[in-house]
């Protein structure tokens, strides 16, 4: 394993590519592809295994060779002549099947929790004080907060307030140790969680464009492509004829010669 990884990086070092291994953390990610005036960077992040690092070197330099065509990453044309329907479901379906769902399993267990208590405290509210819009200001509640310090709630989880007594400090989670009615509890509740939902969707919609913005299917693509080439043929197999005529015919010739070294 660590031969094959040497043997990469011997190679793409002769591309003008410096590699990192586990100096950083590549911004976050396990590996980073960076392009500079006269030569690349790939920076594979700390703590991943040989065989991970490999993954990582394959899926940073397709991302080199995609640079190297179009360098706004983002037109597919030099290597799908026809990006069909079909085709692209295909792209979709391999980054979908290389996405750990462990990662993003909480997401979507916090989102359906904060909907269920959105909706509780929606309730709770409306049996006490009538239907109000859920996406719009209650007036009911909020003009008896306008005067107070609890209305910084409406808009924060936690505000520090200086007054002439000094600094204080207001929180929704000690919601409880205020002297407040509970319909007024539930929406400084309500407002959290909503503001919560929003950021665990805005965290959601990023991950949607990362996977499924065109560098990223491509690079997905060829880490099946020399990884686990049977399984792409065998699930995928109109990618697979596609990736594989253009390596067989030299077409790519910095990825056919990748190839080869492997």
């Amino acid at each position: 394993m660590a031969c094959t990884r040497d043997r990469i990086i011997k190679y793409l070092n002769s591309l003008s590519i410096d590699v990192n291994i586990g100096k950083n953390k590549a911004g976050g990610n396990n590996g980073f592809f960076r392009a500079g005036r006269d030569r690349y960077r790939i920076d594979v992040a700390k703590g991943l295994s040989k065989k991970a690092e490999i993954k990582v070197l394959v899926h940073e330099f397709a991302h080199y060779v995609h640079y190297c065509y179009d360098k706004n990453l983002k037109d597919l044309s030099f290597i799908f002549r026809d990006l069909s329907p079909e085709l692209m479901d295909e792209l979709i379906s391999v980054t979908v099947e290389s996405v750990n769902r462990d990662d993003i399993k909480p997401l979507f267990i916090k989102k359906d929790e904060l909907s269920d208590k959105i909706k509780t405290y929606h309730e709770y509210i409306e049996s006490k004080m009538g239907k109000f819009s859920i996406n719009k200001p209650f007036n009911d509640i909020e003009k008896c907060l306008k005067k107070s310090n609890y209305r910084y709630l409406l808009k924060y989880d936690r505000v520090k307030v200086r007054d002439a007594f000094g600094i204080k400090i207001y929180s929704v989670d000690e919601l409880e140790k205020y002297e407040l009615e509970e319909c007024v509890k539930n929406y400084l509740l309500l407002k959290s969680a909503q503001r919560m939902l929003r950021r665990i969707n805005s965290r959601i919609s990023r991950l949607n464009r990362y996977y499924n913005n065109p560098s990223e299917l491509f690079s997905r693509a060829i880490e099946r492509y020399v990884l686990t080439p049977d399984s792409l043929m065998k699930n995928h197999k109109d990618l697979y004829n596609v990736l594989n005529e253009v390596v067989e015919s030299g077409k790519i010739e910095v990825l056919t010669n990748f190839i080869k070294i492997l």
